[in-house]
């Protein structure tokens, strides 16, 4: 947020005393009297009329979804009934299918509903009438398990390939040559080619083969250290946080060319937990005492499914006798996706392989085989001396016999040769149960028409024309979780089409053979990668949109990063719902490029809904509650996510037994058997009328960021931008799909067909680009965009001779040097400055701007002269801030989504082309700030209130609440100084109280409290551990002088753990599941004797700690299963029970309300 000197400097002389001129708190804008959804009359305006009724009356469309998984075959037909009336209860409106697992033997529900069994397919036909019935829409993954589309029709023929290779060397005069079959998978392996080239053997010296000495000041973990050097080795050499260092010695020079690395993998993680091992400092020496650099092994980017237990690098060429590797231990950093799985600094070792062979620097990511991104490798690591003539490799693969035998005599010399083929890469759903089986072909759009119409398709045949594609209207692509591809039978003729080069010759390169010189043979690979990303897009992504298409469907996914090498944002464009996903308390598991890819892909490619998976958890610790996620939440709606999909609604098939089916206590529990699923409706209430607004409307951005031509690529973080951009100003990720075939400029902002507007184009540093892209980026710059850009190092791909490359570059950076600026027909290029002083020369200011606002979180939306923000504190404190929208307004009003109201701003003014007003959050507090063009509604232009005091709307009155003088200035300029009189003391109610429970299996007690009091603090032990409800009831008397117009009387329930609904005389007063638990019940009192019921509901955690100390058959809760594995998940015995119930204290609170005349 901008410093108040930077505020001032904007806004010069707008700043007030915000602790006196603060307006609409949480209280303040709940304005008894005033119905909800109903507006002041006077501020009607037709424009914003639509979004009105959107936030009024929400659309099925803007209600949330939830991932509904048929776990384990324990499905019912009463259970899928129960579940999907629990859902339509909350105002949930699509559930998405997931077939999870197979039966467990014995199996929970007899007969067992496996995928594809008969039962289950009857159990699909009576969910799909069901949800019929209710108005509920579903999707299906596209495959048995979430991850990703497979199935046993799969054959290893039809399942994403990789390439694979064997090695072998041949001299002059050597006899009969067999060349070893490459490793295969499936037991299916089918030749590519066999290639030989030239190979000295002075290229393959190894420390294997030359048997240096090895000594360490490192603790050993526990093998002898000589095994440090046997690339065999599987067990630790080191495992320590100790600084030290290996010397490698040898008797005779050594010319380094390469490293690897070998270090373990643990269960379940990316092996780059284990970063020390590859982020050894490299060092050189002659005698072993003078050592000088030589270089630092790096840690790529990486996935968290890259397999990286064994990794190449290159290094520069450097002979010397002795070589050192120093380990310097960093402390743990923050996780970010794609950069760094987990936080583990230890130095984990196998071996280390050195070697003078020249290698392609960790070329396991550059054949797109793992999901990573290294450096190029350039003529340091591989001088073009040591680099393959291409016009010396030979294809030798129609002299290849079925077993093995090579038909060639090789020439003088001595040669390499490479035997290259493709297998499957193995992997299947893991997660499925009956219809488990091979990953499909990637690139292969036959096999994908296969996977729909087996699955998917069988789904929609089966439940006939009516239902297909109206109640179940979707397929689902879920997380990608199915590796790497490389290869596919026709991957050669497909590679030439679209590159326009044969691949043939350059195929050593994808084994990390450099050919031709590093330059050459990183153009080929970052071609290759290309290739892979657009087969990718055309057979996988848009035949499923296709075919979903033309059954009258829709088609969901998630992204294919960081697990799969593609252009991370192009897949959204197939998509009709783009989706991201977020975790809950799980910061090494949570996915926020995911939700960048989503929300850029989403907007550049002009989706409406942008959706996530939402709120998975790696452990349910049955504590979790709607207030706990509301900030979270809330967070996501502010990065440009306007569906939740709920992660997880596990079907439940037993009526009789709660809380009961868990993913193995994996995702946050949204069921029907949760404590408080029948007090959430507000919840529910509040993210649907959220997710009306925010599906409106065009998203308001100033800047896109270009993720560039690599491949892998995806959307930027805030942390990964060259510079960071002024506050206030919103941006998203733009890919080169995009600019090149997509984007035009309208009066110098860059415009997609979606709507999407960018007044700023900004290229990062150290990029390289094809002559494709710059010639798209010359024709935007020539027709009046402004493009903040580096000039680039070099050309990306082989398309382009250096001369050709520089050539294309000149106009848009006709000269070097630090900073620069090129005009070139309407537009701009400028680099060597910062993005705010460029934003500046556009006249560009921040959107939105508040001074002392840590924790505000902000998103714009603009559509027919109606601009919605929508504001959120996310943060821990309170805000007491001025906010300045850079829009001018005459009608400002503010909407409310927790209470489902919409109010004029009591206050706010015009100043210098912008809107501000006041605003206070409390903690997890949410407002929509609306501004369009219509009458100027009567209003403040400011006020000076003393603490305590707010103002709002109580139908056509404005009136201010609260004790004490205000100042206050009219929009007309007529000054005001209202003063409210003092109250009478708050009435405690610290009186008899009794106590009575409901829930599942709930106590059957009805205690009588001498005050409100926690239940987690009461005996018996089943009342003390009860999960559910519990109802505090007391009576008071009321003098008739506090039931007057001019005071309102608030009850304030003080703590509540987790949530309350108050009832007063019977009557229901309101739902308070969110702080602060505060009230007005003014309309629902009467003079005299008067009944209060306050019915509290806290979360499942008491009763699964108190059932730990009973006999399984007398235990209250019903938990499956108990087991992650061997890890028993559930709370412990000893673990500290949570408060629960009404602590208080309660009081009744008399506020004056004084009319304010505007």
């Amino acid at each position: 947020m901008p410093s108040k000197r930077d505020f001032d400097a904007v806004f010069p002389g707008l700043m007030v005393d915000r602790r006196s001129a603060l307006l609409g708190g949480s209280a303040a804008l709940l304005c008894t009297g005033t119905a909800p959804g109903t507006g002041h009359a006077a501020t009607v305006d037709p424009q914003a009329s639509a979004w009105g009724e959107a936030f009024d009356r929400p659309p099925p469309e803007a209600g949330p979804g939830v991932y509904w998984y048929w776990l384990d075959g324990a499905v019912s037909a009463a259970g899928i009934t129960a579940d999907l009336e629990g859902m339509h209860a909350n105002g949930i409106t699509t559930a998405m299918v997931f077939a999870i697992g197979a039966s467990a033997k014995p199996p929970l529900v007899d007969p067992p509903a496996d995928a594809l069994t008969p039962q289950w397919w009857g159990l699909i036909d009576h969910a799909v009438a069901e949800a019929e019935r209710l108005g509920i829409t579903l999707s299906l993954n596209i495959c048995d398990g979430w991850a990703t589309a497979s199935g046993p029709w799969v054959t290893p023929d039809l399942s994403m390939q990789v390439l694979t290779w064997s090695d072998t060397r041949a001299t002059a005069g050597q006899g009969a040559i067999r060349l070893a079959t490459p490793p295969m998978r499936r037991n299916w392996y089918r030749d590519v080619a066999v290639l030989a080239f030239p190979w000295p053997e002075a290229l393959d010296e190894t420390s294997a083969r030359r048997h240096p000495r090895v000594s360490t000041t490192l603790p050993l973990a526990g093998p002898p250290l000589a095994r440090l050097l046997d690339p065999g080795n599987d067990e630790d050499v080191f495992d320590t946080t100790q600084a030290g260092q290996i010397d490698v010695a040898f008797d005779q020079p050594f010319t380094l060319r390469s490293v690897t690395v070998r270090t373990p993998s643990p269960w379940g993680y990316s092996p780059g937990v284990y970063r020390a091992a590859n982020a050894l400092r490299v060092e050189a020496s002659e005698d072993g005492v003078t050592f000088r650099p030589v270089g630092r092994l790096e840690y790529p980017q990486h996935g968290w499914q890259t397999d990286l237990t064994t990794l190449t690098h290159a290094l520069p060429e450097t002979t010397a006798r002795v070589f050192r590797f120093v380990h310097e231990p960093q402390a743990p950093g923050p996780y970010f996706e794609n950069y760094d799985f987990g936080q583990d600094v230890r130095l984990r070792l196998f071996s280390l392989e050195l070697s003078s062979r020249p290698e392609i620097h960790q070329i396991v990511g550059k054949t797109a085989a793992q999901w990573s991104i290294s450096r190029r490798t350039d003529a340091r690591d591989v001088p073009d001396a040591v680099c393959v003539d291409p016009a010396k490799v030979l294809d030798l693969t129609d002299r290849l016999a079925a077993d093995g035998t090579l038909d060639w005599t090789p020439p003088p010399g001595r040669w390499r040769i490479l035997r290259l083929g493709h297998t499957s890469n193995g992997r299947e759903n893991s997660a499925a149960g009956g219809a488990q089986g091979l990953e499909v072909d990637r690139f292969n759009a036959a096999a994908v028409t296969m996977q729909f119409d087996r699955w998917f398709g069988a789904a929609l045949d089966r439940i006939g024309p009516a239902r297909a594609g109206k109640v179940l209207n979707t397929v689902h692509v879920d997380s990608w979780e199915a590796s790497g591809q490389n290869w596919t039978a026709d991957f050669p003729a497909r590679f030439q089409a679209l590159r326009g080069y044969a691949l043939r010759v350059w195929l050593p390169v994808l084994a990390g053979v450099p050919v031709g010189s590093a330059e050459q043979s990183e153009a080929v690979l970052h071609d290759f990668r290309q290739t892979v990303a657009d087969l990718t897009q055309s057979a996988f992504f848009e035949t499923i949109a296709r075919l979903a298409h033309a059954r009258g469907c829709r088609f969901s996914g998630e992204p294919a990063s960081p697990t799969y090498a593609v252009d991370g944002l192009r897949w959204a464009e197939a998509t009709d719902v783009p989706m991201g996903e977020f975790w809950l308390r799980t910061p090494r598991n949570d996915k926020p490029t995911d939700v960048a890819d989503a929300v850029s892909g989403g907007r550049i490619y002009g989706k409406r809904i942008i959706a996530t998976e939402s709120f998975t958890e790696n452990d349910i610790l049955w504590d979790e509650h709607p207030a706990m996620l509301k900030p979270l939440g809330d967070r996501h709606y502010c990065r440009g996510i306007n569906r939740f999909m709920l992660h997880v609604y596990t079907a439940q098939p037993f009526l009789d037994r709660a809380p009961g089916l868990t993913l193995n206590g994996i995702g946050t529990m949204f069921s029907r058997t949760q404590t408080w699923w029948s007090q959430a409706r507000g919840w529910f209430d509040y993210l649907r009328r959220c997710q009306a607004v925010l599906q409106r409307g065009l998203p308001v951005s100033d800047v896109a960021v270009f993720t560039g031509e690599d491949i892998p690529n995806r959307a930027l973080l805030p942390h990964q931008l060259d510079a960071p951009l002024p506050a206030g100003v919103a941006y998203d990720s733009i890919n080169r799909d995009a600019l090149v075939r997509l984007a035009r400029v309208e009066q110098g902002a860059i415009v997609l067909p979606g709507g999407m507007r960018y007044r700023l184009l900004v290229l990062r540093a150290g990029a390289r680009y094809s002559s494709g892209f710059l010639a798209a980026l010359e024709r935007l710059v020539r027709a009046g965009a402004t493009v903040l850009a580096p000039p680039p190092l070099g050309a990306v791909g082989r398309e382009a001779d250096p001369a050709a490359f520089v050539a294309q570059c000149r106009p848009l950076w006709p000269e070097a040097g630090r900073q620069g600026e090129t005009r070139l027909g309407a537009g701009r290029v400028v680099w060597g400055q910062s993005p705010a002083h460029v934003l500046a020369s556009l006249g560009i200011a921040g959107d939105l701007l508040a001074n002392d606002a840590a924790g505000l979180e902000w998103t714009h939306r603009r559509e027919a002269g109606v601009d919605v923000y929508f504001l959120a504190n996310t943060g821990g404190a309170a805000l007491d801030t001025e906010v300045s929208l850079r829009v001018t307004a005459r009608a400002v009003a503010l909407w409310d989504a927790l209470e489902g109201q919409r109010l004029p701003a009591p206050a706010w003014r015009n100043v210098a082309g912008r809107t501000v007003l006041p605003l206070r959050l409390a903690p997890g507090e949410s407002r929509f700030i609306v501004l369009s063009d219509g009458g100027v509604a009567p209003h403040l232009a400011q006020a000076h209130l003393a603490a305590g005091q707010s103002l709002e709307w109580r139908g056509e009155r404005l009136v201010m609440a609260g004790a004490g003088e205000a100042r206050l200035l009219r929009s007309d300029g007529r000054r005001l100084a209202p003063v409210a009189p003092a109250m009478p003391p708050a009435i405690e109610l610290d009186q008899p109280w009794t106590l009575s429970f409901a829930g599942w299996r709930a106590p059957p007690e009805r205690l009588t409290l001498k005050q409100p009091a926690l239940w987690s603090d009461l005996a018996p032990d089943r009342v003390r551990f009860h999960a559910g409800s519990g109802t505090y009831a007391t009576q008071i008397d009321l003098p008739r002088h506090l039931l007057v117009r001019d005071i309102r009387l608030m009850l304030d329930l003080g703590a509540v753990h987790a949530m309350a609904e108050v009832a007063v005389n019977g009557r229901l007063a309101g739902r308070r599941w969110i702080a602060p638990f505060r009230l007005d019940i003014t309309a629902f009192l009467r003079p005299g004797r008067n009944t209060i019921a306050i019915t509290v509901t806290n979360t499942w955690h008491n009763r699964l700690v108190g059932d730990r100390v009973l006999p399984e058959a007398e235990r209250v809760a019903w938990v499956y299963p108990k087991l992650r594995g061997t890890k028993d998940w559930l709370p412990a015995r000893d673990a500290p029970l949570l408060p629960a119930g009404l602590a208080g204290p309660v009081r009744i609170v008399a506020e004056p309300l004084v009319d304010i005349p505007v």
